[in-house]
């Protein structure tokens, strides 16, 4: 399991080591913990990403940016454009008919997952530009807590424990 609290920590330190300048602390710190589990992570990936562009760090940029696109069906902007995340998940009608239609099933978790987890197998897939990359995954994060916290009476259902983590 996914230690939620534990990620926003990390995503809080890194962020108060970039806002004092200290880019590299920030950026050993979300490697750090990306290395546990790549695909458990994907804001964490944004966020590092972020910080390597506005210092200027094009390198890391161009390296997390490879990383980041291997692990996830999302299309990061060169260094140059990263400030422009396209279009959101609106501009994705289908895809979105299909999650509204699915909406508050427990289905909706896959075929997040099956959106925003890039398949190896696949050739050539469409990735998704970085504004919808990030309505999917906060989708999955508002799903996932639906799922296991419908009811205080409830317990969770075990088939949900196979989801990994995409909140954080």
């Amino acid at each position: 399991t996914v230690n939620v609290e534990g990620l926003f920590d990390i995503q809080q330190q890194a962020e108060f080591f970039a806002t004092l300048g200290k880019a590299n602390a920030a950026i050993e710190l979300l490697e750090k913990r990306i290395r546990q589990n790549p695909q458990d992570c994907p804001l964490l990936y944004l966020q590092l990403l972020h910080i390597a562009n506005q210092h200027n760090l094009k390198t890391d940029f161009r390296q997390f940016r490879e990383e980041c696109m291997q692990w996830f069906n999302v299309d990061v902007p060169e260094f140059a454009l990263f400030r422009h995340e396209g279009r959101s998940l609106e501009d994705y009608p289908e895809l979105l008919s299909h999650i509204t239609g699915i909406w508050p099933s427990t289905k909706v978790m896959d075929a997040i997952e099956n959106c925003a987890l890039r398949d190896p197998q696949a050739q050539v897939a469409d990735r998704f530009d970085m504004a919808a990359f990030q309505d999917l995954i906060v989708l999955h994060a508002v799903a996932r807590h639906r799922a296991y916290h419908r009811t205080e009476d409830k317990a969770p259902d075990p088939s949900e424990a196979e989801h990994i983590s995409l909140d954080l």
